[in-house]
């Protein structure tokens, strides 16, 4: 962080370093609030897409039922079971 706010470490003593100081400060949080939820936008992206991609292919699995071989209808209902 840019800002040292709180700590009393170096001390704005003018009226434009007291206001330069306020400025840092807002503008750093917003910073840090900006990079945050763009990263937390980012892993709830990733998170939605495999949601998809694990849905689709479980809908595929289930149009073809018919032509699965044993071990495949028995993996299908052991996912069923862990989504209960």
């Amino acid at each position: 962080m840019i800002s040292t706010a709180g700590f009393g470490d170096v001390v704005a003593v003018t009226f434009i370093g007291k206001m330069c100081s306020v400025l840092l400060t807002i503008y750093s949080l917003f910073v840090v609030a900006i990079a945050t939820g763009v990263v937390v936008n980012f892993y709830t992206q990733m998170v939605e897409m495999q949601r998809k991609e694990t849905l689709a292919m479980f809908m595929d699995q289930l149009e073809r039922l018919p032509e699965l071989s044993r071990e495949e209808l028995e993996n299908i209902s052991r996912k069923v079971r862990q989504f209960r």
